[in-house]
């Protein structure tokens, strides 16, 4: 399974033709450029003033294509974001026809027709922090229930962090986001979904203390589309779907002055962090067995 850009002159049935630039990825035929990589801010420009004031949408169309010598099916689908980006994405499904074409819109700000946008916004489990007393040298600190033990080497917030930062490198499953220099993200570093809530505490040997913005640590958003999920369907070799990716600002979101950021900065002692946005596609499938596969499997309606 390959995600490819879109734009192209001919079809890949026909041999196909080279479109390698992103902002022609508009829909039509499917290239035969695959996509850079799957960190969506990488396809779209960078949030310009103009953007922000504008708040236009922005549309891009890629091509999901079964490239495996098998059917798939069950294919999932969610959008891995974090909940202080600028930016919010929605996603659109499209069949694509049997010459590898699907909608084509003109320009990015431009939607094709009778596609529903979806909110597949997935969060990874995490859980802020505050460092309400930083630590002392040689201090020692246990984080539950990530089993992480912090060694302070130096005092003060800037050494709490550097301690803490050097020991979460050290955990396959948690990593650590500076937000401000007395507050942190304690990040689950897959997308692995926490059923139950699970508490948060702390151990420390002296005078350190903190407090957990949220009793747990948990998925806060957990958005997910399934297709061909029913019996007999599955999307056959070779063949594709169409995916839209439309990006805009949050409607709430609202952009610092150039006061607020001096302010900020003065305050916390560090740059912002919530500006570094993360926003990636994350695309699942099941191989249909191949042993039990028949005539009565359902090709998909291309109609």
């Amino acid at each position: 399974m390959f995600l490819y850009l879109t734009g192209a002159q001919s079809s890949l049935n026909s041999g196909g033709n080279s479109q390698g630039e992103v902002n022609k990825s508009l829909g039509g035929y499917i290239s035969t450029n695959p996509v850079p990589n799957n960190s969506l801010n990488t396809l779209f420009d960078f949030v310009s003033m103009l953007t922000l004031e504008t708040r236009y949408k922005e549309t891009l169309a890629l091509g999901l294509v079964n490239k495996l010598p098998h059917p798939v099916n069950n294919i999932r689908m969610k959008m891995v974001v974090e909940d202080f980006n600028v930016c919010e994405f929605k996603v659109g499904i499209s069949f694509v026809s049997d010459t590898m074409a699907m909608e084509h819109i003109n320009n990015m700000h431009e939607e094709p027709l009778g596609v529903e946008w979806l909110d597949l916004d997935f969060y990874r489990a995490f859980v802020d922090v505050n460092i309400i007393t930083p630590a002392v040298k040689d201090e020692e600190i246990f984080f539950e229930p990530f089993g992480v033990s912090v060694n302070v080497e130096e005092g003060d917030f800037d050494g709490t962090w550097k301690a803490i930062e050097k020991a979460f490198e050290l955990s396959e499953e948690w990593q650590v986001k500076r937000l401000s220099q007395k507050k942190f993200r304690i990040e689950r570093r897959d997308e692995t979904v926490f059923e139950t809530t699970t508490p948060c505490s702390y151990i420390s040997t002296h005078s350190s203390k903190f407090s957990f913005d949220k009793p747990f640590v948990k998925n806060y958003k957990d958005n997910e589309i399934i297709m061909f999920d029913k019996e007999g369907e599955a999307l056959q070799p070779n063949q594709a779907l169409g995916i839209w990716l439309q990006r805009r600002v949050r409607k709430d979101f609202q952009y610092s002055t150039d006061a607020e950021l001096i302010q900020d900065y003065e305050e916390n002692g560090c740059k912002d962090k919530k500006r570094e946005e993360m926003a990636e596609l994350l695309i699942e499938w099941d191989a249909v067995n191949v042993q039990n596969y028949n005539d009565e499997y359902q090709k998909p309606d291309y109609s």
